[in-house]
Parts: C-alpha cells; structure tokens; sequence
C-alpha cells in the first residue's frame, strides 16, 4: 500500500512538472514547502508576495549569505541577489551538450526540444540557491 501511494504521488507530481518553469513552482509549493532553505550555505528563504506576484526571497542574514555584488552597476539594489533560484546540480551544459539542438546554438536552440526539456525539468536534479 505504501509503495502505491508514493507511486501515485510521484506520477501526480510528474504530470504537472512538464517542463522547467512548473518544476520550479512544483518544487517550491509541494515538496520544499516546510524546508525553505537554499542548498549550498543553508540560507533560510519565505515565499513573500510582491506587487501582486510570489516571490522566493531570501531572509538575509550574512552568516549563510552575504552577496557578491549587492549593488548593480547603476548603485540600484541588486534585487536578483535576494531571491533564489532553481540551480541544477548536473549542470544542464553536461546533459543537453549531446543534443544536435545544443550544437546549434545551446540552451536557447534547446527550448523546443522535448528530450531537453524533460531533462531540464527533471526535479531530482533542482535544488534552491542563491544567485
């Protein structure tokens, strides 16, 4: 019985997970929900409402985190440096490089390629960090 609900639950999971940007949504709203802390420095992270939008936002506090450039070269807040992102362990250069798509012009040329896309969404290999 055990093994049939978490089969049920992975193939649920699957069906809605069909390309990168629902991964990401999938991954912060059903599996990381109570475990809201980015992968690599362990920095704690809220969803937070934005102009109207949700936003993954780190908590800042320099013992996890402190970022490189927190200004941009303008002197405006680096706003990319608050939030997290979706980051792949495998980078995605090491599994699309094999693609004829991928020897045409990258990741970009790869966006209508189903195997890619697949690959890209793949939710085991996407965990939370920072930028």
């Amino acid at each position: 019985m055990k093994k049939f609900i978490i089969l049920l639950l992975v193939s649920i999971v699957s069906v809605y997970a069909v390309n990168f940007s629902k991964s990401k949504k999938v991954l912060l709203k059903q599996i990381y929900p109570d475990h809201q802390i980015t992968f690599y420095c362990g920095n704690p992270y809220e969803i937070t409402r934005v102009g109207g939008k949700e936003k993954s936002l780190i908590i800042e506090d320099s013992k996890y985190y402190s970022p490189r450039k927190p200004f941009t070269k303008s002197g405006k807040e680096n706003e990319r440096a608050k939030r997290i992102e979706w980051e792949h362990v495998m980078p995605a250069e090491n599994f699309g490089r094999h693609l004829s798509c991928w020897k045409e012009g990258g990741r970009k040329a790869c966006k209508k390629d189903p195997i890619f896309n697949e690959m890209e969404a793949d939710m085991h290999n996407l965990v939370p960090a920072t930028c």
